[in-house]
């Protein structure tokens, strides 16, 4: 992270983030023993979570998954 003036710059493994970041949306995480970080409050139109404990699966997976649950599923259902 870079601040000039009003000016943020944060970048990752040296790539800069693809928005802008208000720099009062920015708090640093620093705590003895612990990794340095940062949170960040991005801007946005429109959020959508996908949060999920399970793992994600290709699609061919996926239509394995269902047909199993398909031939498990009573008669007529």
């Amino acid at each position: 992270m870079e601040r000039h003036g009003d000016k943020l710059t944060i970048t990752v493994d040296g790539v800069p983030l693809p928005c802008e970041v208000d720099p009062a949306g920015v708090q640093q995480v620093i705590g003895v023993g612990a990794h340095p970080g940062l949170m960040l409050t991005i801007p946005a139109r429109r959020v959508i979570t996908d949060d999920s404990l399970e793992e994600r699966h290709s699609p061919a997976k996926q239509s394995a998954i269902r047909a199993k649950l398909d031939a498990l599923a009573p008669p007529g259902s």
